[in-house]
């Protein structure tokens, strides 16, 4: 994944060759970085803090939370760098924390992030939007064999609101079902930045997401 300022240096190149982005590169902040999208999702995604002092952080989150940075978590070492059983027990959760950032090394972006853990049943679906139209829902990448629908008119209403609120011009939305039933944001991220399931074909994919689909 690209850095904002990489993003900006590419998009500027190609621009003075007279070749132009679909995505400026103040919408790919948006997208790609967590502050930049987290307000307009805020009551479809658990809630989230960010700043430089994970301590702090604790002291607003009760329970259970995952830690990130402003682009990527480590869940690939999901007990040891992610996942925070209790932010009260302050010394563990410091722990986790600067296991993050020893993880994430130069490639950690912006400042900690946490976010209230919420159970999720199974796994998670990944939609693809052009502006407010979504152009295709499928399987996440983690489980490109694993289909998860969702069929909640409602929250689908909310969602498609939510992201003409960004007023991008390509992202995706990972979504999932908790446990009690309600739908709910997991992520967003830039639409070419983010990762296809690769059980689907890449032509589909192509004419799916573009105009020509």
């Amino acid at each position: 994944m690209c850095r904002a300022e990489q993003y900006g240096d590419i998009y500027e190149a190609l621009q003075a060759r007279g070749s132009r982005l679909l995505t400026s590169p103040s919408e790919y902040v948006r997208a790609h970085h967590f502050p930049g999208w987290y307000k307009q999702f805020e009551q479809l995604t658990p809630f989230s803090v960010w700043g430089d002092e994970p301590e702090l952080l604790c002291e607003q989150i009760q329970g259970a939370a995952i830690v990130k940075d402003w682009v990527k978590s480590a869940k690939h070492r999901w007990e040891q760098a992610c996942y925070i059983p209790n932010t009260q027990d302050l010394p563990h959760a410091l722990r986790v924390a600067a296991a993050l950032r020893e993880i994430r090394g130069d490639d950690f972006t912006g400042s900690f992030v946490l976010r209230e853990f919420e159970h999720f049943n199974g796994v998670q679906a990944r939609t693809w939007w052009l502006k407010d139209e979504m152009r295709l829902a499928g399987p996440h990448p983690d489980h490109p064999d694993q289909l998860t629908t969702c069929t909640d008119t409602a929250f689908l209403g909310e969602l498609q609101r939510a992201v003409a609120r960004m007023d991008c011009a390509f992202i995706t939305v990972d979504i999932a079902q908790r446990t009690d039933g309600v739908w709910r944001v997991v992520e967003v991220g830039d639409g070419g930045v983010s990762d296809r399931a690769s059980s689907i074909p890449a032509d589909s994919f192509i004419g799916a997401v573009t105009d020509e689909g």
